[in-house]
């Protein structure tokens, strides 16, 4: 038998093979660290604190920790192996808590979600329970006069799903004289007592990001009652789509996946209905939109096809089922669920959810739309096509691979300014004492020092004897590592070199992105009537930051307009408008998909998008 070694955490006990890392160890018994990479040794974010016989540190760790985190016992999990039995003292996990975030909808969104006409419709019809009829569900659907009824009832075929609910409703409704039938899309989705017709029906629409999960609770109007964002489970298998696919094609990693996946929304819809009183049969409909590979992910179908040329998936068709299915036990099982179709392997059905909101199919004007986030699309509407692209930003716009980053909520640093003194200020959200950086505060951050010339447009940082005076009091040297630091709520939040990397490539993914997109049709900058701005950060992004830092092209920051998550509000518009079905296939028929890589001059471009500042 193969030895093996105890590793203590907490009040467990787990076994380790002296064969593998730590980070396998903990993962294959359900401890999750946080990690940029998927455990595969190269991000440096999964830390513990351990005491034991160990693995000598190998180049990887002595460059990433320093001479006193080692004497402190902090390691990589995913490159320290047991040598003997070992405590665990502490650990960097993934944060896997749901924040409630604020309401998105300006005056003008509410006013465009209420116009068209509802996809729900009811028809409310006396019933009489002492008829002739053979069966109380002949007398359900039939009405009070079988001869000459007004409903559509008898003409709907029901799902065994909703066959067996309707059934399972019999004795309560037999109490009810009166009976409501509910219709979604002239479909029949429940039979409503008259007590039970008092209360409001909702729809979920759930943006399923690469690093972020975004959750809106709407009623049957289309108004917004709540909702709740959360970091993507699958995060410890890779922040990128191509490590989860990677992960994918190992033993159980498809189910692994689809599983964290699922059962996060699922609790996520558990504290919908906790919060707002809401039980499982008043929720009509759950909508999804994310990147191909999050559909794919979703419903358990094995994405390989996305890891390798030509980068297709098996399907971009919109996907239904219900919520057994779907592994949403906190709904009734008949609930449909549906994920609207991608546009291609690497441009989502969120891209498609943001045109439809950013009315993209019905202006001829040149707008151009850019979705800040991990795998980041832009659209660039010129007439009767749209172009659009996926720029593979990464995540550290939405606070991920960033030192001190975290989600835009209560704690993070949204705005960097100048104070009266000429020292650094700054904004946090909820005007508590800061925990991190969220992606708007990022932005803000580059630029500000930028500004100063702390940081020089290649994004290396100035020496320390060329910054001013006053600003030297937020800068410091670590092992040589020259960072901007100030003091946190409780630990130093800083900004180093690596972090200003991970901004660049985001960076220049998406500016080259958008650079290619105006070659190939043809307008310049001038011709743009607008840019649509989207991202978790909302409208906390400053438009002169994302200009100056290079983020986007030097237009006048009037044309740029903040939509918050474009995706998660066309889903919504696409839940509660009965058109808007119409408007998606008319969107998909315009839209056309490039792939930059295929551009001649793409290595150079990216390189020169990368440097901070105007660089056309």
């Amino acid at each position: 038998m193969d030895k093996t070694f105890d590793v203590i955490y907490g009040t467990s006990v787990f076994k380790s093979h002296p064969e593998e890392t730590l980070y396998e160890t903990l993962r294959k018994n359900g401890i999750v660290l946080r990690s940029a990479c998927g455990g595969t040794g190269r991000c440096g974010k999964c830390k513990i604190q351990v005491q034991g016989d160990l693995s000598e540190p190998d180049d990887f760790e002595k460059n990433t920790l320093s001479t006193a985190d080692l004497a402190r016992g902090i390691r990589l999990a995913c490159r320290v192996k047991a040598r003997g039995h070992l405590r665990i003292e502490r650990i960097a996990l993934l944060e896997s808590q749901t924040f409630a975030i604020p309401d998105p909808f300006c005056a003008i969104d509410r006013q465009k979600i209420e116009e068209g006409d509802s996809r729900v419709t009811t028809f409310e019809k006396p019933v009489n329970w002492e008829s002739e009829a053979p069966s109380d569900w002949a007398v359900m659907l039939q009405g009070d006069d079988p001869v000459d009824s007004s409903s559509d009832l008898l003409k709907q075929s029901f799902s065994p799903a909703l066959a067996a609910y309707l059934s399972r409703k019999l004795p309560r409704l037999l109490l009810s004289s009166r009976i409501t039938e509910l219709y979604l899309d002239d479909r029949i989705r429940d039979l409503l007592s008259e007590e039970e017709s008092k209360y409001p029906r909702y729809f979920l629409a759930v943006d399923i990001g690469t690093t972020t999960l975004t959750l809106y609770l709407l009623d049957s109007a289309g108004n917004w009652k709540g909702g709740f964002t959360a970091k993507n489970p699958q995060i410890p298998f890779g922040t990128d789509v191509i490590s989860r696919v990677s992960h994918s094609l190992t033993p159980g990693g498809s189910e692994e996946l689809r599983n964290r996946l699922t059962e996060k929304i699922d609790q996520m819809i558990q504290e919908v209905k906790r919060v707002f009183h809401i039980s499982p049969e008043q929720i009509i409909c759950v909508g999804l939109v994310g990147n191909t590979c999050m559909q794919q992910l979703f419903w358990g179908i094995l994405p390989y096809r996305l890891g390798k040329s030509p980068f297709r998936a098996f399907t971009t068709e919109l996907l239904s089922s219900n919520a057994v299915e779907a592994h949403f036990y906190a709904l009734e099982a008949h609930t449909p669920i549906v994920f609207l179709p991608s546009v291609a392997g690497y441009v989502g059905s969120d891209a498609l959810a943001g045109a439809l909101w950013c009315d993209l199919d019905l202006s001829q004007k040149p707008y151009l739309y850019v979705d800040i986030g991990t795998n980041g699309e832009i659209m660039l509407n010129q007439g009767d096509e749209i172009l659009c692209c996926s720029a593979a930003a990464g995540p550290a716009l939405e606070g991920m691979n960033i030192s001190c980053g975290m989600p835009g909520v209560e704690g993070a640093i949204s705005h960097v300014y100048t104070g009266e003194e000429g020292g650094m200020r700054y904004a946090v959200i909820g005007n508590g004492p800061p925990k991190g950086i969220c992606g708007s505060g990022l932005i803000s951050l580059i630029a500000w020092l930028l500004q100063h010339r702390i940081l020089k447009p290649n994004g290396a940082y100035e020496k320390h004897v060329a910054v001013p005076e006053h600003l030297k009091s937020v800068l410091w040297d670590e092992r040589g590592v020259f960072r901007w630091s100030i003091r946190g709520d409780s630990h130093d939040i800083f900004l180093d070199q690596q972090d200003v990397r991970q901004f660049q490539l985001a960076k220049g993914a998406i500016r080259c992105g958008i650079e290619i997109l105006l070659e190939t049709s043809g307008l310049g900058l001038e011709d743009l009537d607008r840019i649509y701005l989207s991202g978790s950060f909302g409208n906390a992004l400053d438009r002169q930051a994302a200009v100056a830092t290079g983020l986007l092209p030097p237009v006048d920051s009037e044309k740029i307009i903040y939509i918050g998550n474009a995706a998660c509000k066309g889903l919504s518009l696409w839940l509660t408008r009965r058109n808007a079905s119409e408007r998606l296939q008319t969107l998909l028929k315009r839209m056309r998909s490039i792939r930059l890589e295929n551009h001649p001059n793409f290595s150079e471009l990216f390189c020169q998008s990368m440097r901070l500042g105007d660089f056309s």
